[in-house]
């Protein structure tokens, strides 16, 4: 085996590992084989006294500083991972444009749907929060009504009204709580719904 041979064997059986080491070691055993001519010996007699190839390059393999090797294989998943992104992205393009006739109007839809839904949420919350006021103003009538019938000498009347104010407070009061629960669960949505967005911007 020639000298070229042999650094060509070295470089393609440590693909992937640091270049500087992989260039020094090459160099180490290269000035070996050019001193060895040099004393009087051919290449193929230089290359052959320096040992079986395997095992230099194990030895190789086995003197590289453990941090070069990790930073390399950590260099090289990076740009892997870079690459498979792009190839990824470039397909998600094209697929994005050849199914816009078809994705476009669905995503349409579901974003009038999922606004139309929202928004139906914060209505109906309102709507439970108005019919709570009102009943609480019911109390008021209620007592109003009852001191003009005790007054007017109809005590049953006037009870009567009271306890329909009361009843009226009771649900006003349970209203009032169902509404906050669905107001907070609006409010969790809300934010949930933005940090995803957010999320995903991001990581575009």
């Amino acid at each position: 085996m020639r000298k070229n041979e042999f650094i060509n064997a070295i470089r393609g059986s440590l693909r992937g590992y640091p270049h500087n080491e992989v260039e020094n070691s090459i160099e180490f055993y290269s000035e070996i084989i050019d001193d060895r001519v040099e004393n009087g010996m051919t290449e193929e007699e230089a290359v052959a006294s320096l040992g079986d190839l395997d095992m230099i390059i194990k030895n190789i393999k086995v003197d590289m500083p453990l941090k070069s090797v990790i930073k390399e294989r950590v260099k090289e998943n990076k740009e892997e991972r870079i690459r498979e992104n792009k190839h990824m992205s470039a397909g998600m393009i094209i697929l994005l444009i050849l199914g816009a006739p078809l994705w476009v109007p669905l995503a349409l839809t579901a974003f009038i749907l999922f606004f139309v839904f929202y928004m139906l949420l914060w209505v109906f919350d309102i709507v439970i929060f108005a019919v709570s006021i009102a009943l609480a103003a019911a109390l008021a009538g209620g007592v109003i009504g009852g001191v003009i019938n005790f007054i007017a000498g109809n005590p049953g009347t006037g009870i009567a009204f009271i306890g329909v104010g009361i009843a009226a407070l009771g649900l006003a009061i349970f209203l009032f709580m169902a509404g906050t629960g669905v107001a907070k669960a609006n409010v969790s949505l809300t934010g949930s719904f933005l940090r995803g967005t957010k999320r995903k911007i991001l990581r575009a």
